[in-house]
């Protein structure tokens, strides 16, 4: 049965289904052993992952996102780093922050 919700303004998830195939899919690109067609698969996911959380103003788990596609070797676009930039100073999480820090340092290595 649906949830229905007193905001006119709220619509309920249609599917969880694609975004836990990209979660999935990044998972499995990141072990070790992965082919070269899940690394790539795992790129594309983790990009596409932290672009909707940006889009939809998610931004702890932008931060989180970033993290991941830094580690999945995804390439971060600069308007990216900087919206986790400004989430991180807004000291959202100081562990989330950290994640920033992390992820700038395995960029650049």
């Amino acid at each position: 049965m649906p949830v229905v919700s007193a905001n006119p303004k709220h619509r309920p998830h249609a599917s969880r289904g694609p975004i836990r195939n990209l979660k999935r899919s990044v998972a499995i690109g990141v072990r070790a052993g992965a082919s070269n067609e899940e690394r790539q698969r795992a790129r594309e996911s983790a990009q596409q992952l932290l672009a909707r959380s940006i889009r939809h103003g998610h931004r702890r788990l932008a931060l989180i996102r970033l993290a991941e596609a830094v580690r999945a070797g995804a390439p971060v676009e600069p308007e990216q780093w900087a919206y986790c930039e400004v989430v991180a100073a807004d000291g959202v999480d100081a562990e989330l922050g950290t994640l920033l820090v992390m992820a700038k340092q395995q960029r650049e290595s």
